[in-house]
Formats: structure tokens, sequence, C-alpha cells
């Protein structure tokens, strides 16, 4: 075997290995929820049932009632945040407990999707020290990502749904910051609505997965140009209506480099410099009083 050879191995062996621990799949036991979650943002109802990500930088949490499930996801990695305002976020749910794509709930849909001028809102967001503007962040959030969007196991368009509409058919979801921690709390219910069937209740185990898409670097420098327009007039617009099928723009509004742009230039230091994807199996919790 030539030297050459021996390299070419060896790389291979470390993008394997590399592979494998990013879709490596944890196990976790959802907690009882003795009462109705508030999905506020606040993130007072977790405690100490998080459960640290030393791979991906991010702590989680799940519970669950005889209806509904409650996801909460928390970061103070800088990249991660925003990559989560670039690129969006997707939860998917496989009740059959095995690590495919079944259904899919898109929040926030990213700047990219829907074609919004990405440096300029970046740069709107953070102080000049590098940290999250949280009174502009949450305006931006409540301004621009004001809907959910379902997803069929191919990432096709089910339906779109601002919170009102949401909460009809007991979706809820929330993006907040607080401390330079970017947290985010999402409710489903076990079952779902006539129109998107899912069905949770009867599984013990399920399987759950985090993801950030990837960025498209083709759309790369496509995005307007904002000048000194303000950000939140950026999309000139809600984001979209629910139910209607109606899917998101085409990605673009981006520069080269900007999901690891330097301190400097955006705020936070560099932290992962990967797109999030994590699985984990969850065993759902059974009321304990029955």
């Amino acid at each position: 075997m030539t030297k050459q050879t021996c390299i070419r191995c060896v790389m291979f062996l470390l993008l394997a290995a590399v592979f494998l621990l990013q879709c490596k799949t944890e196990t976790i036991t959802s907690r009882w929820a003795e009462e109705s979650m508030k999905i506020d943002g606040a993130c007072l109802e977790w405690g100490s049932d998080l459960v640290y990500n030393e791979d991906n930088g991010i702590s989680y949490g799940i519970k669950n009632d005889d209806k509904m499930l409650y996801f909460v996801f928390i970061t103070d990695d800088p990249n991660l945040q925003r990559r989560t305002i670039l690129n969006g976020l997707v939860i998917w749910l496989d009740e059959r407990g095995v690590k495919e794509k079944n259904i899919g709930f898109k929040y926030p849909r990213g700047l990219m999707e829907r074609d919004m001028p990405s440096r300029n809102i970046m740069r709107a967001l953070y102080t000049p020290d590098g940290r999250i503007d949280e009174a502009k962040f949450q305006l931006f959030v409540d301004q621009q990502f004001r809907d959910i969007q379902i997803v069929d196991k191919r990432g096709e368009n089910l339906g779109i749904y601002t919170h009102r509409e949401a909460e009809a058919i007991d979706v809820k979801f929330r993006l907040t910051c607080a401390d330079n921690r970017m947290i985010y709390e999402m409710c489903l219910p076990l079952i779902g609505p006539e129109k998107h069937p899912w069905s949770l209740k009867s599984a013990q185990t399920i399987c759950l997965g985090i993801e950030q898409p990837e960025l498209d670097r083709s759309q790369f420098g496509r995005g307007p140009s904002m000048g000194g327009t303000n950000m939140m007039d950026a999309s000139g617009g809600s984001g979209g209506r629910g139910g209607r099928g109606r899917g998101g723009s085409p990605g673009g509004g981006m520069d080269a480099g900007m999901a690891e742009m330097p301190t400097s230039s955006m705020g936070g230091g560099l932290q992962s410099t990967k797109t999030l994807k994590l699985w984990m199996n969850v065993v759902l919790a059974s009321n304990v009083h029955e």
C-alpha cells in the first residue's frame, strides 16, 4: 500500500467518524408535565429537567402529558444562534421511534428562505460588544418570525400557520433571548389535526430530530441591499398565512462567510461551525398517579 493510499484511507476513516458523531442518536426519557406548560420563552417550568449536549453546545428538555408534547432548546453558542436566524430550524417527529423524517415543524423559517437582506439585519441584532440586543431581537422575531410551517418527510409544504392559527390546532411556538441565550419552546399535540394526521398517543418511544437546514452557498451574495432601511421593513409584510399550502420563497440574501463572521463584525465568538443535526429517541412519560 502506497503512502498516498494510506493517507486517503486515514482521511476516509476520519470523515466517517465525524459523520457518525454528527448523526448519532441519543436516548432521553420525557418527564411528566404535572400541569400545562406555558410556551412563553421564559423557560421557568423546566428547572432541572434539562439535558446538556456538549457536542452541539445546547441544553434541551422534553415533557409530555396525556395530550401534549413539550420541547425546549437553549443555546448561548453565537454561531448556532446566527444559523437559527439565517437557516431556520426544523423539529422532526417519527412516531415509530426510528430515525426518519416523518413530519416536520419548521420554525423559524430563516432569513435565507424569506430572501431577506441578512447582513444588515444580523448587524442590527447585535450590540457593539458582541451580544444580542434583546429588545431588537424580540421585536424582529415578533414581527418577522410570526408563523410555523408544517412539512412532510421530503420537506414539502403542508401548511403555514400564524400563532393564532396554529393555536387552533394546539400547536404553540416561541423564540426569545435572555442573558445572551436563545430560548426555543414548542408544544405539539400527541394526536395531530385531521388535515395533518400524526399520532404519538399510542407510542411508547418516538424519535425527535432537531435540524438546521444546510446553507445554500449558491445563493450567497444574491440578497438585496437595505442601505439605511429599517430592518423591520425588510420583508415587506407578514411571512405567510396558515393552512393555505403556500411555500416559502427560495433561499437567498446572504454573503459568503456570513455564518462564521468574526466577532468584530457580528458579535459573539466563533463557536460551532457545523449546522445542528441532533436525533434522540424519546421515551414518553406516563402519569404515575393513574
